[in-house]
């Protein structure tokens, strides 16, 4: 008689995770229930004790690990930006630059329904909110330089982190510009409002580049 128990070494070994590892497992759990809850009901009927439940952790530690609700918007605000740039980076294997910047932009970041324009103006507009978006659009300056450089394919006679990083600047400002107009503007189009923010700084990206392309 075959036994139906499965082997020893078909069994799951436990694996004991870091106090880190635990931490860090919180706050993505913790950041992914206030991005639903702020998509859902808009950011000012989001409270903590909401995001708290639908993360499955105590309001006690989630303010441990975000003290108030502005700055876990701000952090959902970042893994926005990191969702952009993997975007971002893939495109441009693929499509000329303008197209691979808005497809990041509009099609992977934004879904532009009311309550987004909603936010985006709030996080604009408001003090506090305001100061953590330029904080976290300022951590993009560095990845995004790299992904540009790598784009015009510079060798290292053309390593400047200044010109590149001014760039990268450029280009965000763009974008932060296109969706403040987007988001201060009802019924406008975000696709629109923002293309003619980045088509503003395209020719700047392109004196960088040895690409011989059409964009528009």
């Amino acid at each position: 008689m075959t036994s139906a128990t499965p082997s020893s070494a078909e069994l799951p070994r436990y694996h004991p995770r870091s106090t880190e590892e635990r931490a860090e497992q919180t706050r993505r759990a913790i950041v992914a229930a206030a991005l639903e809850a702020f998509r859902i009901h808009g950011y000012e009927a989001t409270t903590m004790g909401a995001i708290a439940t639908l993360a499955g952790v105590s309001p006690r530690s989630l303010y441990r690990h975000y003290g108030s609700k502005d700055r876990l918007f701000a952090e959902t605000v970042a893994l926005g930006t990191e969702d952009l740039l993997t975007c971002f980076a893939a495109n441009l294997e693929r499509m000329p630059l303008r197209e691979a910047i808005l497809e990041a932009a509009c099609g992977a970041t934004v879904d532009a329904h009311e309550r987004n324009r909603a936010l985006l103006h709030l996080a604009s507009t408001q003090r506090e909110m305001s100061r953590y978006l330029h904080l976290t659009t300022r951590r993009m300056v560095p990845p995004l330089a790299a992904i540009l450089r790598v784009w015009t394919g510079a060798d290292s006679d053309d390593d400047d982190p200044i010109v590149w990083e001014t760039r990268a600047t450029a280009l965000i400002g763009a974008l932060t510009c296109g969706f403040g107009h987007w988001a201060a503007t009802p019924d406008s189009d975000v696709r629109e409002q923002v293309s003619r923010a980045v088509d503003t700084v395209l020719p700047i990206l392109h004196s960088a580049s040895g690409h011989k392309e059409t964009d528009r």
